[in-house]
């Protein structure tokens, strides 16, 4: 009897330090919550040479989200839906359209894998 209420004891101690230890560095390693920016080159015909732009993706808890773009004085949204697992973002788009990327995420970078090339997006804000 006095072996088993030792063991009980040692399992619930070890739960509880688990669980501080969750709690406590799990708040060090933010998640893809949050506003993200990137420059752009800007393409088309209306875009002067050399011209930039900003592309920014705002991320939900509720896995919901925004995609905006600033440019050429024009500022325009589109509302998605994404999930982010096994190192892919998928996008769902309010059209029906959806984009996957390859992507990593460190802290305050994110970094995509769109069009063939590596998009480097830092994060503007946590919420």
């Amino acid at each position: 009897m006095k072996k088993q209420t030792i063991i009980l004891l040692s399992v619930v101690v070890a739960v509880i330090v688990i669980l501080g230890a969750i709690f406590l560095f799990g708040k060090d390693t933010p998640g893809i919550a949050g506003a993200w920016e990137t420059e752009t080159t800007l393409l088309g015909i209306s875009a002067e040479e050399g011209e930039t732009g900003k592309l920014q993706f705002y991320f939900y808890e509720d896995l919901t989200g925004k995609e905006v773009t600033i440019a050429n004085g024009m500022h325009n949204e589109r509302a998605f839906t994404y999930i982010l697992a096994d190192g892919e973002l998928t996008f769902t788009y309010e059209s029906g359209d959806v984009r996957k990327f390859p992507c990593t995420l460190e802290k305050d970078t994110l970094v995509l894998e769109q069009h063939h090339a590596l998009v480097t997006y830092q994060r503007i804000s946590d919420k």
